[in-house]
This record gives C-alpha cells, sequence and structure tokens, in this order.
C-alpha cells in the first residue's frame, strides 16, 4: 500500500538542549471501525508511525516525521504526545497532535474485481 506522510515542526527558542518523547496514545474507534482498529491493536500493529520517538532538541527548528499506511480499508485516527524534559511551557492540549489517516482498497484489487465482473457477464451470456 502507499505509505501517507505529514510532518511536524518544533522550534526550540531557548538557548539549552531539550530531551523529547513522543508517546502515542490511544483513541476510542468510531462505532463502525471498532473491528477494523481492534485488529490493529490485536496485532500490535498502529497504522502511523513515527521514527524519531526519543531525542533531543537543540535550539533552532526540528522537523518530525509522521507515516501512515494500513492494509486495512477505513478511516483512523491516531494521538501522539510530545513529553520534554525540562518540562516545556506548552500545556498538554499544545503538546498533542492528532493524526488521521483514510485507507482504501487498492487500484489493483479494483482492478481485477472489475475483471472478475466482466467475466462473470460475459459468462451469463454464453449460457
Amino acid at each position: 500500500g502507499t505509505v501517507a506522510t505529514c510532518t511536524v515542526r518544533v522550534v526550540n527558542v531557548g538557548s539549552s538542549v531539550v530531551f523529547y518523547t513522543w508517546r502515542s496514545s490511544p483513541m476510542k474507534p468510531h462505532a463502525h471501525l471498532a473491528d477494523v482498529v481492534q485488529r490493529h491493536h490485536d496485532s500490535g500493529l498502529s497504522p502511523f508511525f513515527c521514527p524519531d520517538v526519543r531525542g533531543a532538541l537543540l535550539p533552532g527548528e526540528h522537523i518530525f516525521s509522521f507515516f501512515f499506511s494500513s492494509p486495512e480499508p477505513g478511516a483512523f485516527s491516531g494521538m501522539w504526545r510530545l513529553i520534554t524534559h525540562p518540562t516545556s511551557a506548552l500545556n498538554e492540549r499544545d503538546s498533542c497532535l492528532l493524526l488521521r489517516g483514510i485507507a482504501t482498497t487498492s487500484a489493483k484489487i479494483h482492478s481485477e474485481c472489475e475483471d472478475l465482473e466482466r467475466r462473470i457477464q460475459k459468462d451469463a451470456r454464453v449460457s
């Protein structure tokens, strides 16, 4: 499947290093998505990924990348929270990042279904 990427810009305006951790927080899925999200949870997989979850922010700008990919079609949400040490002036709301992703069936599968439908219609006309 396709992988979607989003970036987040964080700026350390101080003069000291700030250590950080991004933590993923579980979100309650919408009722019609519960079984798909539960399958992801049961498999230990999350449709969202951040490769840079721990580190140090030197003074200046840092760009974080978050990725989304799902083998199952559906709409997904994920909450990530930036935790810093020493603690920053950010309040809890400002340090949270809400990610949303939508996965659809692949074009290949859709194409295969169309081919199968054409063959079925062709066979139905012959008999």
